[in-house]
């Protein structure tokens, strides 16, 4: 009877300990729950998308009123938001000389969403004057203050120059005109194209480029239409310059730039610079028309 009594006890134990072995295997405890509940902070990664400067006018001394304009992006790899934070340019005449204040922007919020791409970037502008025949040089800081952790703080900075090339009257050594033929009959919208280029370059190398575009097309539209000229391939930097030509274009009309871009350049160097055509604002080319907007042209050295 009490061997029976054993058998029965020992059976009893063999499957609690079963039962148990399971529980502990299927939930080990409070300490893999804890790991799994830890947070793994992702911090944001603030940098420059895009930065550029444009001429947005002449004194009657012949200085060049420029925009510099400053775009940048939360390059997160997951959905984050920061700020506040500011964006600072300053500026000099002499590498010799300290950078001076030239004007702050805030930047309340910024967040990367791969939702809503347009949401994760932020511009600001500043306008500045260039005297005539003089270079200026920019230095734009982000988080200048470091109000914002982030995960790569060594892209915050970058640097610009700006040289208001003295207009000149007439071509020196030089006269290059790249012309584009219309190749649609009819359409509807705008397409547009760069119809016209004339390229000069004067004897100390500096480099004149004035671009005719046209409207290919039966539609209008109103909005500002810009050329720039990309020396990246040249000066190794983001962006380029910019000169806004209208404010919308009609039917099969055309625009001529007022004046010339001015690049500053050295004689002895071959350049190539991408010229090309955007739109932005109401003015759209719809249909993915943007494969004519661009070419690049080489100036060989004087």
């Amino acid at each position: 009877m009490n061997l029976s009594l054993n058998l029965k006890f020992k059976k009893i134990l063999f499957y609690i300990f079963i039962i148990m072995s399971m529980v502990i295997f299927i939930n080990p405890g409070n300490e893999l729950q804890a790991d799994t509940s830890k947070n793994i902070k992702i911090r944001p990664d603030i940098s420059f998308h895009k930065v550029s400067i444009s001429r947005v006018g002449i004194t009657a001394m012949k200085d060049h009123k420029i925009k510099l304009k400053v775009s940048v992006k939360n390059f997160s790899p997951v959905k984050t938001c920061t700020g506040p934070f500011k964006i600072k340019v300053e500026w000099r005449n002499n590498k010799k000389r300290p950078f001076i204040l030239l004007s702050q922007a805030g930047v309340s919020n910024l967040c990367f969403d791969p939702k809503n791409k347009k949401s994760n970037i932020v511009t600001r502008y500043f306008e500045h004057l260039v005297k005539s025949g003089k270079t200026n040089f920019y230095k734009i800081t982000i988080d200048p203050l470091s109000q914002v952790n982030e995960s790569n703080e060594g892209n915050n900075i970058i640097y610009k120059d700006y040289t208001a090339v003295p207009m000149i009257s007439a071509p020196v050594n030089m006269n290059t005109q790249i012309n584009i033929e219309d190749r649609l009959p009819s359409c509807e919208g705008i397409d547009l194209i760069i119809k016209n280029v004339e390229v000069i370059r004067n004897t100390s190398g500096n480099i004149f480029i004035k671009a005719t575009i046209k409207n290919l097309c039966t539609g209008s539209c109103t909005g500002p239409i810009i050329i720039e000229v990309d020396e990246s391939d040249v000066l190794g930097r983001p962006g380029g310059i910019e000169q806004q030509i209208g404010s919308g274009i009609g039917s099969k009309a055309e625009y001529t730039m007022g004046s010339a871009l001015g690049i500053a350049n050295d004689s002895s160097r071959t350049c190539s610079y991408t010229i090309s055509v955007r739109t932005e604002g109401g003015c759209t080319e719809p249909h993915g028309k943007t494969g004519n907007n661009t070419f690049r042209i080489t100036i060989d050295p004087i």
